[in-house]
């Protein structure tokens, strides 16, 4: 099995998204590191219509899942989230 990521390390919006005290990194690596360790091999800076192309996939695996996340926020569309003191963080 291989993992195909776009950025130079694995845990997305966990990493980067959830703040430290909600969510620590530490226990986000250790989970990166328990599924590396069943031996799955990763990709890094590997994007799909980039550098990595469906097309390409295809001829190489029987099966392909795509999961892509969602690394734009979007607003929630709730009243008041336009005021001040709103912060919407990207």
């Amino acid at each position: 099995m291989t993992i195909y990521e776009k950025y130079d390390y694995l845990g997305g919006l966990l990493v980067h998204g959830i703040p430290e005290f909600r969510l620590p990194k530490e226990i986000v690596q250790k989970t990166v590191d328990k599924i590396l360790r069943l031996g799955i091999e990763v990709k890094y800076k590997q994007e799909l219509g980039k550098n990595l192309f469906l097309k390409d996939l295809e001829q190489q695996y029987d099966a392909i899942f795509l999961s892509i996340g969602a690394n734009q926020s979007a607003k929630m569309g709730v009243e008041g989230e336009e005021l001040k003191g709103v912060i919407r963080r990207k």
